[in-house]
């Protein structure tokens, strides 16, 4: 029998102040990138024979800064949590979206069309993937790296920061129409109650 395998998402939620220092070197790096090609057009100008390309020194910069950012991407990584997800079957999402419909006069229930305050509660648990011998993360080679109860996981998370944007993730894979972003960051403020999210 053919199968189709399931949309997959893999989420990192980050430790302490390690997503703030991430998105600096995003930024450090879209600069040198914006140097590069600031440099690119200078470069067009006629040059005297003892002037240098402007371009070599931003291309110099834009290498570090990027291999700046990528090694403590993968540090940071490290210590942080990952969550993979997959879609859930056709039916069984249909008959989740009949379940939890948006409420009446509810004005966030009317943007994704489904009941925000049941339905995270409900899908989460059913997409995150806990199999150490699941053959779709055994083939991508990636795992969710979760310590303990998944109940008690998601509920160490703040309802926007992690929680609600991790449900948008759950939410656009099932929905095929929406883009998931599978290299979505999330932060994680320590927690004393989960050692999932503790330094």
């Amino acid at each position: 029998m053919t199968a189709i395998k399931p949309r997959t998402a893999r989420v990192v939620i980050y430790q302490g102040d390690d997503l703030a220092h991430l998105s600096e070197l995003d930024d450090a790096v879209t600069r040198a990138e914006d140097a590069v090609k600031r440099a690119t057009k200078e470069a067009l100008r006629p040059r005297l024979i003892h002037e240098r390309d402007p371009g070599e020194t931003a291309r110099t910069d834009l290498a570090a800064a990027k291999a700046s950012r990528d090694d403590f991407a993968a540090e940071a990584e490290s210590r942080g949590v990952a969550v993979v997800m997959h879609a859930l079957q056709r039916k069984a999402w249909r008959a989740l979206m009949r379940e939890h419909g948006p409420r009446d006069g509810e004005k966030r229930d009317e943007v994704l069309g489904v009941n925000m305050e049941t339905l995270p509660d409900v899908l989460l648990p059913q997409v995150i993937c806990r199999d150490e011998h699941c053959p779709i993360c055994l083939d991508m080679d990636q795992a969710s790296t979760i310590e303990g109860d998944i109940d008690s996981f998601l509920e160490s998370l703040s309802d926007y920061d992690y929680y609600d944007r991790l449900f948008l993730q759950a939410f656009a894979i099932n929905r095929g129409s929406a883009p998931a972003d599978p290299t979505l960051r999330l932060g994680s403020a320590p927690s004393p109650t989960s050692s999932a999210t503790s330094n």
